[in-house]
């Protein structure tokens, strides 16, 4: 039986690593973090990353703790309904819902059934690529047939495969958290966008009661759950309360980044999956579904090809246009969510509120993906 190691046990690793073993090899997760380690917050998995879900193995355990949302409404900060989005009109289109999860409900279900090792607390320090794979670490050295690189944004097999490409700083930071209780004046199976003057924020309900939150800003700003509540005083509906209904040490705090698309992802036996292949800003919520549909390209290049550099320039070839596509539009379209002159907001406003309908046509190639 063929070997593969797996950098990275969050959501790309472990769809690779659940690719690979569907694929007939032997596989080990090596993650840096300890057992147990905070999940972080929310997500929203759109239909064409739950197909991949489906022919991963996981679809079942996903819908166990994944929440299938009924609309998707956009406010501006004083309140007002800007466009609501029928979501139940996704399934009924493309077989699957939009829905809302916890990234650690999310893990779980990809963990479950999985025949693979997960070892944590491995940090790789290297990687030597040649016919086979050697993974250098403080412990012994690993080898393998194969590797994924799954490692994030700062991935380190990125770096030693040599495609350097340090991460691009946008300019912007986000507050995320997950309230433990939903409000009164929330439903439970809508998320929300809100547009401000500057910012923007959102929230997603994501199960067992929780709702994950975000909130924007720009670059320099101060962290904490303070910073973000003040920010959001005299702000209409819910937001502002789900950040108070969050434990201060649990509100996370992030500068947003991404990466110029690049077409090497590999060489050799050796690939890069989710992050550390196509690092994306948040504003289409495309991340995670992206690290879901390369596991689900990877399983059905591996069938094809073989576990072998065949297989894996096949799979690259297979994501590269699609993910490249979504860098370059997450990029520009994040400023749109950040307008501050009252004329810019007014034509935000005004193309936030064309037809659900129109929008969705546009968007049919992200959609209805069958790769």
């Amino acid at each position: 039986m063929a070997s593969a190691i797996v950098v990275g046990g969050a959501v790309a690793g472990l769809a690779a690593a659940r690719a690979l073993t569907l694929a007939g090899a032997k596989v080990t997760v090596l993650e840096r973090r300890s057992a147990g380690a905070p999940e972080g917050a929310g997500l929203l998995i759109y239909p064409a990353a739950a197909r991949a879900l489906e022919r991963l193995g996981a679809i079942d355990a996903f819908r166990s703790v994944a929440v299938p949302l009924k609309g998707i409404a956009t406010f501006d900060q004083s309140g007002r309904l800007l466009n609501s989005l029928d979501a139940g009109d996704f399934e009924r289109r493309y077989g699957f819902p939009i829905a809302g999860v916890h990234r650690g409900d999310l893990l779980n279900a990809l963990l479950h059934e999985l025949d693979a090792e997960l070892r944590h607390g491995f940090e790789v320090t290297g990687l030597e690529v040649g016919d086979r794979v050697k993974v250098l670490s403080g412990f012994d050295p690993l080898e393998a047939d194969a590797l994924v690189g799954a490692d994030g944004i700062r991935s380190r097999v990125r770096s030693a495969l040599g495609f350097g490409a340090e991460p691009r700083r946008s300019g912007y930071v986000a507050w995320r958290g997950v309230a433990r209780k939903a409000l009164p004046q929330h439903s439970p199976d809508t998320a929300a966008i809100v547009v401000g003057i500057g910012r923007h924020g959102g929230w997603v309900p994501v199960g067992a009661g929780r709702v994950y939150w975000f909130l924007t800003g720009d670059e320099g700003e101060s962290s904490g759950r303070e910073r973000a509540l003040e920010v959001l005083r005299g702000w209409s509906g819910p937001l502002a309360g789900f950040v108070a209904a969050t434990e201060p040490g649990d509100v996370l705090f992030n500068d947003l980044i991404d990466r110029d698309p690049d077409v090497r992802w590999g060489r050799g036996p050796a690939t890069l999956a989710g992050d550390a292949a196509h690092a994306m800003l948040p504003s289409m919520a495309q991340g995670a579904n992206q690290a879901l549909e390369d596991g689900s390209a990877l399983m059905a290049a591996l069938r094809q090809h073989g576990l072998n550099p065949s297989g894996f320039r096949a799979y690259e070839a297979a994501r590269h246009q699609r993910t490249a596509r979504l860098v370059r539009m997450s990029r520009q379209i994040m400023p749109v969510f950040q307008w501050r002159r009252a004329s810019a907001r007014l034509l935000r406003a005004a193309l936030l509120a064309l037809p659900p309908a129109l929008s969705q046509r546009q968007m049919e190639w992200l959609y209805r993906v069958d790769s």
